[in-house]
C-alpha cells in the first residue's frame, strides 16, 4: 500500500489527506515524468492534488477526483474518474471515462472513451468516442465519435470517422467520413469530405463539403452542399417579429434536388439541379 495518497474518512465535512512523507520511501516527490504515488485498482477516496501525478497500473484503475493542477496517469486498462476531472487525465489504451464532467483536459488515448459533461477539453484519440453535453472542445480522431449535445461556445471536431450529434447550437466540425447531426441544428454544421447529413436543419449553417448531402425540414437556415448530389427535402422560411427569415440552399457543383420548396432561394451551380412539389420561392440557375 506504499506511496498511495487516500483519505481517512469520507464522512468528515473536511476530509483530511495522509500526506505523501507519512506512507513511506515508496512515496518520491514527483518531478518532470514522474509518479508521485500509485493506484492499483479501484481506489475511489484518492484525490489527484495540485502537484502530483498518480500512475495507475496494468488494469482497471479507478479514482475519486483530479484537481486543478493534477495528473491521473492511467495507463493501459479501463480507468475511470468518478467525480470529474479538473486537470489533466491521460487515460492510455483502453475504454476510458470521466463521470461528473471534464472541466480540465482528458486525453482518452487508444479506446472508446466517454464523459457525460465537458467544459474544458476532451482529446479522444482512436476509437468511438463520446461526450454527452459538449461546452468544451472535443477532438474525438479517428473513429465514430458522438457529442450528443453541442452547446454554447462548445467545439466538436470528429476527425476521420462518421460522427454525430443530436444538437449543435455552436461549432460542429465532422472532417472526412458520412457525418450527422439528428435533431436541432442552431449553429454551424461542417460535415468535410463524405455523404453528410442534417436530419432537422433549421436556423443554423450546414456546409456539407464533397459528397452527396442531405437536409431535411430547412427552415430559415442554410444549406451549402458542396460538391456532391445534394438533396433538401422541405425548404421553408419563417417570420420573426414582422422579418422574414428565408432559407438557402447553395448547391454548387453536382446533380442537386429541392423536393417540397415552399419559399426560400435555391442556387443549384453547375449540373442537372431540379426542384419537385414547388410551391414559391427564387430559383437561381448558375451555368
Amino acid at each position: 500500500m506504499s506511496g498511495r495518497r487516500r483519505f481517512i474518512s469520507m464522512a468528515a465535512a473536511s476530509l483530511a489527506v495522509l500526506s505523501s512523507a507519512s506512507l513511506g520511501a515508496g512515496a518520491a516527490a514527483a518531478s518532470a515524468g514522474e509518479c508521485t504515488y500509485y493506484v492499483n485498482g479501484f481506489e475511489p477516496q484518492v484525490i489527484v492534488q495540485a502537484g502530483e501525478i498518480a500512475c495507475g497500473g496494468s488494469g482497471d484503475d479507478t479514482v475519486r477526483y483530479v484537481a486543478p493542477g493534477g495528473t491521473f496517469n492511467g495507463g493501459p486498462g479501463n480507468d475511470l474518474v468518478r467525480g470529474g476531472v479538473g486537470g489533466t487525465f491521460n487515460g492510455g489504451a483502453g475504454n476510458d471515462l470521466v463521470r461528473g464532467g471534464v472541466d480540465g483536459t482528458f486525453n482518452g488515448g487508444a479506446g472508446n472513451d466517454y464523459t457525460e459533461s465537458l467544459s474544458g477539453t476532451f482529446n479522444g484519440g482512436a476509437g468511438n468516442d463520446q461526450v454527452v453535453r459538449n461546452r468544451g472542445t472535443f477532438n474525438g480522431g479517428t473513429g465514430d465519435d458522438i457529442s450528443v449535445f453541442v452547446l454554447g461556445v462548445g467545439t466538436f471536431n470528429g476527425g476521420q470517422g462518421n460522427d454525430q450529434s443530436n444538437q449543435v447550437d455552436s461549432t460542429f466540425n465532422g472532417g472526412n467520413g458520412d457525418d450527422s447531426v439528428y435533431g436541432r441544428l442552431n449553429g454551424t454544421f461542417n460535415g468535410g469530405n463524405g455523404d453528410d447529413n442534417a436530419v432537422v436543419a433549421p436556423y443554423g449553417t450546414f456546409n456539407g463539403g464533397n459528397g452527396d448531402d442531405t437536409a431535411t425540414d430547412l427552415v430559415a437556415g442554410t444549406f451549402n452542399g458542396g460538391n456532391g448530389n445534394d438533396t433538401v427535402t422541405n425548404m421553408y422560411s419563417i417570420t420573426s417579429d414582422g422579418i422574414n427569415v428565408p432559407s438557402t440552399f447553395n448547391g454548387a457543383n453536382g446533380n442537386d434536388t429541392v423536393t417540397n420548396m415552399y419559399s426560400g432561394t435555391f442556387r443549384g451551380g453547375p449540373g442537372k439541379d431540379s426542384v419537385t412539389n414547388y410551391y414559391g420561392g427564387t430559383l437561381i440557375s448558375v451555368p
